[in-house]
């Protein structure tokens, strides 16, 4: 019988978290195939996935993230996907209250309720009704997008029929270019009350990780969200967020304005379109006029509000 939902979860050394993450998919009733892609892990990972039955397991050599995810998409069998990260989990009681109304979805995407800690991740209820669908189109007017695929599902014909898939060469903000892509064309999107996801932070995990690289890693996904993202109102937005999450992690780590645009192809992608914003449009004005000035005033906005 073909499930109603597969639950793809990337893993690379992540053993330790493994049990938790799983544990938590694995209560559930109805019908859900879990695939785990051990993306060429070194530590106990095939030995922990050894000892989990119900599992469709897929090794492959490291390619990252996005690899990972795109080859649990295509051995998906689901009506909707969703994407959990291992070192993540899901809250208690979610997955069965998903599993009770997943029949009834009539939706491209999904979205559930998100938190990490007491904080909630992407908040919506101000905004969209629960149950009712929405265009992704309509979703900018209230300046809604995701830096982040988990949380919500996907209808897995929508994905494969639009050939929606992660960007292999990114490693930073992958996230964001994939749900703008999805968002841009997406005709029904819906919001359910539930909460669902915790994303768990730790050091060392790959959307916190800080070296050498990491202004140019960024710098490639603001060059996708130009290149991949079809609606440039969308694109305009996945750009936006993509430079405050640089000046998020630059400005602590000690770079000036004038070394990020060495690296990053800040300048390729601007001017970013004032009319597509609805309540940012005088942020948008100061990176269009001067991203030295946008980057300061982010820098300490960001010092004084934490």
């Amino acid at each position: 019988m073909t499930p109603a939902l597969s639950v793809i979860i990337p893993t690379y050394n992540n053993a330790p978290f493994l049990e938790r993450c799983i544990g938590s998919i694995m209560p559930a009733t109805g019908s859900v195939e879990i695939i785990v892609i051990d993306d060429g892990s070194t530590d106990d990972t095939s030995k922990v996935l050894a000892g989990i039955p119900g599992l469709k397991i897929i090794e492959k050599p490291n390619g990252g993230v996005s690899s990972a995810r795109n080859a649990g998409v295509k051995a998906a069998t689901g009506r909707f996907v969703m994407f959990v990260d291992a070192d993540d989990r899901l809250l208690p009681g979610g997955m069965d209250a998903l599993m009770k109304g997943i029949h009834g979805f009539d939706a491209d995407i999904v979205i559930f309720r998100s938190f990490s800690g007491d904080e909630e991740c992407y908040p919506w209820k101000q905004f969209f009704r629960e149950g009712a669908t929405y265009s992704g189109g309509a979703l900018l007017a209230y300046e809604y997008t995701r830096g982040s695929v988990c949380g919500c599902l996907y209808s897995r014909s929508f994905l494969t029929g639009n050939a929606i898939a992660f960007d292999e060469g990114l490693s930073m903000a992958e996230d964001t270019v994939y749900f703008a892509c999805a968002q841009s064309i997406a005709k029904k999107i819906c919001f359910m009350d539930i909460p669902l996801y915790e994303a768990i932070p730790r050091q060392g995990s790959a959307s916190r990780g800080i070296d050498s690289t990491f202004l140019e890693r960024y710098g490639k996904a603001l060059t996708a969200a130009r290149g991949r993202i079809g609606d440039p109102r969308m694109a305009d937005f996945a750009i936006l967020k993509i430079l405050m999450g640089i000046v998020n992690v630059a400005a602590p780590a000690g770079y000036s304005a004038s070394e990020v645009r060495k690296i990053c192809p800040v300048d390729a992608v601007l001017p970013l379109s004032v009319s597509s914003f609805s309540h940012r449009k005088w942020l948008v004005r100061i990176l269009n006029h001067s991203f030295p000035l946008f980057f300061g005033i982010k820098k300490w906005k960001d010092r004084i509000y934490g």
